[in-house]
């Protein structure tokens, strides 16, 4: 049985009602990602030209390798300090990382680039939150730390034991 063409239209009418209901919402969380993205690379930019601008003023050219110690004394710069704080890196936690983020960044390199300086002061501001990538990576590294104090701890016994012997042996 056929049904009537009104019938019909006014089916697809209702259809595209709701939709038109729900797309209201879906074009806000569209517009919502965007607008997100679009902030944080400008912050990205922002952050990397402003780095980029002290560095210069400090004698160093943006392909330059920064050793460990270089980037200890760029951190208590007044000019690089005041970035990194206006962006929400909290520095005393920054200074407590080094050796990990030196780790992790330099991947067996003599020091970091510009464009890694750029990855750690945006990863280490306050507004990002905590992953399992960084959970896991806080285990190792005080798994490491654990692990070296250990085996100091079992040299100096071994060196004790190693004094304590001859002097019993001369009793």
């Amino acid at each position: 049985q056929e049904q009537p063409i009104w019938l019909w239209s006014f089916g697809a009418a209702q259809l595209d009602g709701v939709c038109k209901l729900y797309r209201p919402g879906v074009l806000v969380d569209v517009v919502g990602v965007v607008a997100t993205s679009e902030k944080e690379g400008m912050a990205v930019s922002f952050i990397a030209s402003q780095l980029r601008t002290e560095l210069r003023r400090l004698g160093y050219k943006e392909d330059a390798v920064i050793s460990q110690p270089e980037f200890v004394n760029l951190m208590s710069d007044a000019g690089i300090l005041k970035i990194i704080q206006g962006v929400g890196v909290d520095v005393v936690v920054l200074a407590d990382m080094l050796g990990m983020i030196f780790e992790q960044f330099s991947r067996g390199n003599p020091g970091i680039t510009f464009p890694d300086l750029v990855d750690v002061v945006l990863s280490m501001r306050g507004t990002n939150p905590a992953t399992v990538k960084d959970c896991k990576e806080q285990i190792r590294v005080t798994k490491a730390l654990i692990k070296e104090s250990n085996d100091e701890l079992m040299e100096q016994i071994r060196q004790e034991i190693g004094n304590i012997s001859p002097n019993t042996c001369a009793l």
